[in-house]
């Protein structure tokens, strides 16, 4: 497990639609597939596709998706599918899509954004790339977010690679936002196993055991 502190004060604005948000990273993890040091050059190629990833990996941790737009308090404390309507999300060369789901849960009736949130982003990655040749664990991905209401209103998200299955990597993140802590403690996430999270420890689980 690694917890780190970060001040992405910017963020936080992805989630106004439900409740909150950020992400880190460090360099001295394995190189990381099913099995922890296996170079991703040797893993098996999964044969399906990335929505049949994400629901494999829901179907066996037991966690059930709410259906919908996220724009509702029905989201919070309730996992969803953050299509980001809002926004459109752009990757660097080399990885081919992704998808999101989100678990905002609420702590502070005073603050207008959830100051915890769940994060689980399944990357498709093109297995010819650099990029997908030299991933492991632990290395940060960008993602540009762009408003569909005003192109020119954008920003880029650090995304760190919690997991790699073939041909899909895992970023999963507990962030955890305390209006009331100082600068330096306010902002803390973990984006790597062991969870405390019992759902994204679930997921993480799930995830690795696919074949």
């Amino acid at each position: 497990m690694k917890r780190s502190l970060a001040v992405l004060v910017i963020t936080a604005s992805i989630f106004m639609t439900s409740c909150g948000s950020s992400e880190d990273t460090s360099a001295d993890h394995e190189r990381t597939s099913i099995t922890t040091g296996e170079s991703v050059t040797d893993a098996a190629l999964l044969d399906m596709t990335i929505d049949k990833v994400a629901d494999t990996v829901f179907l066996n941790s037991g966690i059930e998706l709410t259906d919908g737009t996220p724009t509702t308090d029905i989201f919070c404390e309730n996992w969803y599918c953050d299509d980001q309507h809002y926004y459109t999300q752009s990757y660097e060369d080399g990885i081919i899509g992704a998808v999101l789901f989100n678990k905002d849960i609420v702590f502070s009736e005073n603050y207008p954004l959830a100051v915890r949130s769940l994060f689980f982003r399944v990357i498709e990655f093109n297995t010819d790339s650099e990029l997908y040749k030299n991933l492991k664990a632990g290395d940060m991905i960008m993602v540009t977010y762009t408003s569909n209401d005003d192109p020119s209103n954008g920003w880029n998200q650090p995304c760190v690679i919690s997991a790699i299955n073939g041909q899909y990597a895992v970023c999963i993140t507990d962030y955890e936002y305390d209006p009331d802590a100082d600068d330096e403690h306010r902002f803390s996430e973990i984006y790597m196993a062991p969870f405390e999270d019992e759902d994204l420890q679930m997921l993480y689980n799930a995830f690795v055991m696919i074949k």
